[in-house]
């Protein structure tokens, strides 16, 4: 059957399959991990007059079982990019992934269904040529979703305004937020949607979103020394 679908490339451009019909595989999400190839006879999309070839994966997911999805490629020539969907999803389901900063020369998507069902997972090249690949999934339990560093002032007068950061949360879902300083006692205090000010010295807080908003986190020094910090907010699944 055909499917529209598209890829992200490195200048966010996105492009639909018009006439293409890929080798779907069904695989068991529990131990995937499958090596394969894009060949020159693969199925093509043309992207400005460019073909790109891709291969095509089925997945089941369970409802809420967090998966991570990575595509590697042993070619230096390969860009992998990927892309997933529910198989029955709206094109706002679709989430595409093409650099990973985790994988250096791959893609990587952390996906949380909110229903069982078949996945769809497109990979390919960004610039449309053949090679080898390495698709792995794994179950996961959380996800960096935000990291900042910044630089706090000393505490001369208790008076010096913290550092702010802020990130998007979303309603129902769980964070953890951890602040990681060098060479000073910090503080770390956050506010997020319908929920109570939480303040702490221990260095991370979590919570739960009560809706979908802008959490705000702001870090300061508790004494006159200062330096650098680093700020990771988690989603626990």
């Amino acid at each position: 059957m055909k499917r529209a679908f598209a890829l992200l490339l490195c200048t966010a451009l996105a492009f639909a399959c018009r006439s293409s019909e890929g080798t779907r595989r069904s695989v068991d999400v529990a131990r995937v991990d499958v090596r394969g190839e894009i060949v020159e006879s693969a199925p093509t999309l043309q992207v400005q007059g460019v073909p790109i070839r891709y291969a095509v994966h089925e997945i089941e997911l369970d409802a809420r079982q967090p998966v991570r999805v990575s595509l590697t490629s042993d070619s230096e020539e390969f860009d992998p990019i990927l892309e997933c969907r529910p198989a029955d999803g709206r094109p706002d389901e679709t989430l595409r992934g093409n650099d990973s900063q985790a994988l250096g020369n791959g893609a990587q998507l952390d996906l949380l269904p909110l229903r069982s069902g078949p996945w769809i997972v497109y990979v390919g090249d960004a610039h449309g040529r053949p090679g080898p690949y390495r698709l792995q999934i794994e179950r996961i339990a959380e996800r960096t979703v935000f990291t900042a560093s910044a630089e706090v002032a000393p505490a001369l007068t208790g008076t010096e305004p913290p550092v702010s950061l802020f990130t998007q949360v979303f309603a129902g879902r769980r964070y953890r937020v951890e602040v990681v300083p060098t060479g000073f006692p910090a503080h770390l205090a956050l506010a997020a949607p319908c929920v109570e000010a939480l303040q702490s010295n221990a260095l991370a807080l979590e919570f739960e979103a009560r809706r979908t908003g802008q959490v705000v986190m702001q870090v300061s020094s508790l004494s006159l020394a200062n330096g650098p910090f680093t700020l990771r907010v988690t989603e626990l699944w």
